[in-house]
């Protein structure tokens, strides 16, 4: 299939530009699954208008290596001493993901993301982060103004479908995508509290 055409391509920039201004972003989820969608389409894609197909576990797998950094634990003030936490990336409880990801990490402290695929238990931390993308904002994230607009991809069993044209679109303005979801996952672009920080 040819590559979507310059009006197409403008169509979907404003229906991107619509979900930052019209979708429900509570939490960092949906902004880390648009990087990951876009990473992932950039890796695995091709310049054509075909669709794409993105296997949940290689979404968990980029979901993981995006929050990797916001785990790391860091010491605030507390009282008269001092407590090791972690960032928030929730207006409420805590996200699921970073608190797997932290546990992985205390029970590895010297792995890093390039080495964390060789230890006990990452399978397992796969598979966990894969449940709550499947859960949260694989099924919200393509919600604009109150509505479903699936404008991006099909969930199929196991997998995401990204509709003809999307992956091209995402190849060619990931870099757009990225500066947009890292803009409004910083809180001194939202309103939103200090500790919802962007991933470097």
């Amino acid at each position: 299939m040819p590559p979507p055409s310059a009006e197409r391509q403008l169509e979907f920039l404003a229906k991107l530009q619509r979900l930052f201004t019209e979708g429900d972003f509570t939490a960092t989820y949906k902004f880390a699954l648009l990087m990951a969608l876009a990473e992932l389409a950039v890796e695995m894609g091709q310049d054509s208008g075909d669709d794409l197909l993105l296997p949940q576990r290689a979404i968990a797998r980029k979901f993981i290596e995006l929050y990797w950094q916001q785990t790391a634990p860091y010491c605030r003030q507390r009282g008269e001493g001092d407590e090791s936490g972690l960032l928030s990336q929730n207006l409420g409880a805590q996200a699921a993901v970073v608190t797997a990801i932290a546990k992985f990490r205390r029970q590895h402290p010297a792995a890093t993301i390039r080495t964390a695929e060789s230890q006990a238990g990452f399978a397992e931390l796969v598979r966990t982060s894969r449940r709550r993308v499947r859960a949260q904002p694989i099924t919200y994230l393509q919600n604009l103004g109150g509505r479903p607009d699936p404008f991006l991809y099909a969930v199929e069993r196991g997998a995401v479908r990204l509709l003809p044209g999307v992956a091209y679109c995402l190849r060619r303005f990931q870099p757009l995508a990225n500066q947009l979801a890292r803009s409004h996952w910083d809180p001194t672009h939202q309103g939103q509290p200090e500790e919802l920080r962007p991933p470097r």
